[in-house]
């Protein structure tokens, strides 16, 4: 699965998941994504996540499982929370890090 924009509220990724963002303004008056949330319906299960380089809450309203999490490329600011009363497996890693710093999960 590919990553779902982070520019547009309106795009649903193919396998359908979508980022539901809050935009502000940066230091020079551009539009900026401030943060973003993604809610995972039951049985949502995923190959591969990418993160937008912002605040991130993922949130579970049933069983789901994502095999990896990355930021998109060049993080600066990405921020990770959970939320939600369904369980999440995630079967192989979790990279906020960006570059070469991978934290795999036991």
């Amino acid at each position: 699965m590919s990553g779902a924009s982070d520019s547009d509220t309106a795009n649903w990724d193919d396998q359908g998941y979508k980022w539901e963002v809050t935009k502000g303004a940066d230091v020079d008056g551009n539009t900026v994504i401030t943060s973003a949330t993604l809610p995972l319906a039951p049985g949502f299960n995923a190959d591969t996540l990418t993160l937008p380089d912002t605040a991130v809450t993922i949130v579970t309203e049933g069983e789901s499982t994502i095999e990896t999490l990355s930021p998109s490329s060049g993080p600066q600011k990405t921020e990770l929370s959970f939320s939600g009363p369904g369980p999440l497996t995630i079967t192989e890693q979790v990279n906020i890090a960006g570059g070469a710093t991978i934290i795999p999960l036991p």
